[in-house]
């Protein structure tokens, strides 16, 4: 049958397991493991392939992946099982994943079974059998630090989770209507705490939390980010519960969710500045006649190579001071001939600006002379005293791809920094770890992780101010500023003393930050969660494990990306490459588990976007699988963009920035709607009944695009039938464009 569908130019969309009630003579002996008969059908959801130039090889699905499903099946199955259901689970995750079914029969998967579990009578049961109250060990891959995983001291333990639940309490009843658009703000201190990726503005979660649920209930997101659901929920009276498969999200909802002294903070900061103080003026140290000057950053330039004479010149010399960009073409200093910047090659860096503040207090930017190059070279000769990560980067990681890591010297987690910024960051490191006081120490690891990303590499030069990194990305820039950490740092400790005040006291019980996949929520029982509100992967828009890999090895502990929850566009199969597939399947085991927890009546909260039609499609058939129809929506201005957010604001490229927030229920009854088709002569409609509904300002290509899918979502549609081309083919051609410019950054 697989072959023959292949070669029919059909792919599988979706496959379900079909319990005829009734089976044969045959299949009851299958039912009884008396003989190894399937008693299950395959129920197979096909389309055309989108373009089929004959028949497309289809792997068959290796050894290792065949147990990593089944132990999936495992744990999402939540009872002992046949041989016959395990045989379905295989059927059915291997068409929806495109393998093969070369291999898969019911004589391997009960051998498999053998060597994975335990038999239980007729079934099987896991090894680690137990229930979901059990505890299981915190999925990280270590680093060799001498310090651990500095996250697991965070992590709440399984009494102290159920000590929050009310298994008893009924599900709030929620009535009315939830709001539709909402927005956040990104310069307040509750945002500005710590650089994330992406975040949604706490003051936009409140009124979900309100609306879905009562003072006292608990609210659970599985995909918690920098934990602004916990700060929302504090705020409104709520008990929280955050988990996330990455580690430092948990370090970051963690110390955004837990009071901290800011006098006491600043007190201890003051303290290790001072034991640092000589060390770093020798680190950051400058020419300034016959004294030294403090460096403040040091901005690194990029060397051209003319294709003409073979000349090297720095790149800075071609930059317009004003606005820091540029121009299209280079003219070579030697030879005067131009050449397009993209045609370039070039051949190291050098220190092209000194910003530094001399001995009595004065600013003062030039020009490095011989003798600062001398000292910066000097520095840069010390290797570091103390610990730092020196992880090997994979360079078949999705973001080291797309960023071109290759072309920078990037093979270890070290390479990001400078040789001075290294040494300092492993000092400064060593020396926080050394504070006595466990709440003050992790606040100071808070405010050590922003700064490490700072002083990477990666920190852009900006003519405009509010130097930093690019967020969702590995990007090292042409012009490069490294930055003295140690002030950098210094700035930090001032926004988390603005943050732990606006924060405030809090009452006990704090959120319960847990660490582990959305796929297998630990120790949370059975319908006992009152609400829940996340805000989970968007497919192939951000690499989470890619993006966090420098701060986790600072940390101890890195996420297993190969559970994480994404589509890649670079990294091939063979190297653990996820297609949209891989991700409907871990996305459909997060929701079942979201639906497990959740009380009878309560209601879930999705933020989500893309332009993908596929990953729509995949976010929908996800939530259908696990029991959820999606009920209402609404939209999410985030303010705060990433990379390619302000590219999409500003409709350079395909991006989303408006995200869809949709609404579902677990209800009793298990009925399912069935989607209402859509006509192909209702699209130009939809597409102008969005843009007239929208205010002059807003009609965007991303804004339209985010309506339509709310719409698609309310009145039950297929989420894919629209895609952001035909948004865009069926807008008024005249209409006001954004110019949000990418050059404009917050502060660090």
């Amino acid at each position: 049958m697989d072959h023959a569908l292949r070669d029919a130019g059909l792919e599988v969309r979706h496959a379900i397991g079909l319990d005829k009630i009734h089976p044969s003579i045959k299949g009851v002996k299958g039912r009884q493991a008396k003989e190894d008969v399937a008693s299950l059908d395959a129920l197979i959801e096909l389309r055309r392939q989108p373009s089929t130039r004959g028949p497309v090889a289809r792997k068959a699905a290796s050894d290792a992946q065949l147990r990593a499903a089944l132990l999936d099946f495992s744990r999402l199955h939540h009872a002992p099982f046949t041989t016959d259901e395990a045989f379905a689970s295989l059927v059915r995750s291997s068409l929806t994943m495109g393998s093969s079914l070369s291999g898969v029969s019911m004589q391997t998967v009960k051998a498999l079974c053998g060597d994975l579990f335990l038999p239980s009578g007729t079934k099987w049961v896991p090894r680690d059998v137990g229930s979901a109250t059990s505890t299981e060990p915190a999925g990280f891959d270590g680093v060799a630090s001498p310090f651990g995983c500095v996250v697991e001291r965070c992590l709440a333990t399984d009494d102290e989770l159920l000590s929050m639940l009310e298994l008893s309490r009924p599900a709030p009843d929620a009535g009315g209507d939830a709001p539709r658009v909402v927005s956040g703000q990104r310069n307040t201190a509750l945002y500005n705490a710590h650089s994330y990726h992406t975040k949604v503005p706490p003051e936009a979660i409140a009124p979900f939390i309100k609306h879905f649920s009562r003072p006292g209930d608990v609210v659970l997101d599985p995909f918690c980010g920098t934990g602004m659901t916990g700060v929302a929920a504090q705020l409104a009276g709520r008990r929280a519960v955050l988990s996330d498969l990455s580690v430092v999200a948990t370090h970051l909802a963690y110390n955004h969710t837990r009071p901290c002294d800011p006098t006491k903070l600043q007190e201890a900061f003051d303290e290790i500045a001072r034991d640092l103080h000589d060390e770093f003026r020798e680190i950051y140290a400058c020419a300034d006649g016959k004294e030294r000057g403090y460096l403040l950053y040091t901005l690194w330039g990029r060397d051209a190579v003319c294709p003409h004479c073979k000349a090297q010149f720095s790149i800075w010399d071609s930059i317009d001071r004003e606005t820091g960009r540029m121009p299209a073409a280079l003219t070579c200093p030697k030879c005067k001939r131009e050449t397009a910047k993209h045609g370039l090659k070039y051949a190291g860096n050098r220190p092209v600006l000194l910003s530094y503040e001399r001995a009595n207090g004065e600013r003062r930017e030039r020009a490095p002379t011989a003798a600062d190059i001398a000292l910066i070279q000097r520095q840069a000769d010390i290797a570091p005293s103390a610990w730092y990560p020196n992880v090997e980067v994979d360079t078949t990681r999705e973001m080291y791809i797309r960023s071109a890591l290759h072309l920078q010297g990037i093979q270890r987690v070290s390479d990001f920094y400078m040789p001075r910024n290294l040494r300092a960051l492993s000092s400064l490191w060593a020396r926080i770890q050394r504070v006595d006081d466990e709440r003050i120490r992790a606040a100071l690891t808070f405010a050590f992780t922003n700064t490490a990303w700072h002083g990477t590499r990666m920190r852009r030069f900006n003519a405009r101010g509010g130097q930093r990194p690019l967020t969702g990305t590995l990007y090292i820039p042409q012009l490069s500023s490294e930055a003295n950490v140690l002030e950098v740092m210094r700035n930090k400790i001032r926004q988390l003393r603005s943050y732990y005040a606006a924060l405030g006291p809090q009452e006990a019980p704090l959120p319960a930050v847990r660490l582990g996949s959305a796929t297998r929520l630990a120790g949370i029982p059975d319908a006992s969660i009152d609400y829940v509100f996340t805000d989970p992967p968007f497919g192939s828009n951000l690499f989470y494990a890619d993006c966090n890999l420098i701060w986790e090895a600072w940390l101890g502990g890195l996420t297993p990306h190969h559970e994480e929850a994404v589509v890649n566009r670079s990294r091939d199969a063979s190297r653990g490459g996820k297609s949209v597939a891989d991700y409907e399947l871990l996305m459909t085991g997060s929701m079942r588990e979201i639906f497990r927890v959740l009380k009878p009546g309560a209601w879930a909260t999705l933020v989500f976007h893309n332009t993908d039609p596929a990953i729509w499609r995949a976010i929908q058939s996800a939530a259908e699988s696990a029991g959820f129809q999606i009920e209402d929506a609404g939209a999410l201005d985030r303010k705060q963009q990433s990379h390619k957010g302000y590219k999409g604001r500003a409709e350079e490229e395909d991006v989303a920035h408006f995200d869809v927030i949709m609404s579902m229920r677990k209800r009793a009854e298990s009925a399912k709607k069935v989607r209402k088709q859509m006509p192909e002569s209702t699209t130009k409609q939809l597409v102008l009944d969005a843009f007239k509904a929208l205010p002059a300002g807003e009609r965007t290509v991303q804004r339209v695009h985010s309506e339509v899918i709310q719409r698609l979502a309310r009145d039950g549609r297929d989420l894919g039938a629209v895609s952001f081309d035909d948004v865009r083919e069926h807008m008024p051609a005249s209409r006001p464009r954004t110019t949000t410019s990418t050059s404009v950054q917050s502060r660090p």
